[in-house]
């Protein structure tokens, strides 16, 4: 038998393995697209960047009746004032439909040595081929 076919077919086994990890690693569904989102809006939270919170927002985004603008600002007085700690952001199943895309996020923290967690309803949509955060809805949690 020739000992040269048993290692062609390992190569090529070994070249599709690597050709699929690559692919997975490349490839990114419109449903990481916005995890990667809200993770990236918890972290800018988390570091107090502001700016980058931000570059997250739809230019039409609302929350609570603020716009993004007021939202950012209240969310840097927050900051400021309460100093929260160990924020934590756990995101389930999220649902796209076409251009449109909702989140639901439970965030957790410690503000004055008190636990805090609230649900909200993350909805984002895509402009241009980018995934930005539209609106936050709270569902629970919050007095």
């Amino acid at each position: 038998m020739n000992q040269t076919r048993p290692s062609i077919w390992l190569g090529a086994l070994l070249a599709l393995l690597g050709l699929g990890f690559l692919v997975e690693r490349l490839v990114v569904t419109d449903a990481e697209a916005v995890e990667a989102l809200v993770e990236r809006a918890a972290e800018s939270v988390r570091e107090a960047d502001f700016e980058a919170l931000a570059a997250t927002l739809d230019p039409e985004f609302t929350v609570e009746g603020r716009t993004g603008d007021e939202a950012v600002a209240w969310i840097r007085k927050l900051q400021r004032n309460y100093r929260p700690l160990g924020i934590e952001v756990e995101i389930g199943e999220i649902e796209v439909h076409e251009d449109r895309a909702m989140a639901p996020t439970e965030v957790s923290m410690t503000v004055m040595a008190r636990p805090l967690s609230f649900r909200a309803a993350v909805h984002c949509r895509k402009v241009d081929g980018a995934w930005r955060i539209a609106s936050a809805i709270l569902v629970g949690g919050l007095p």
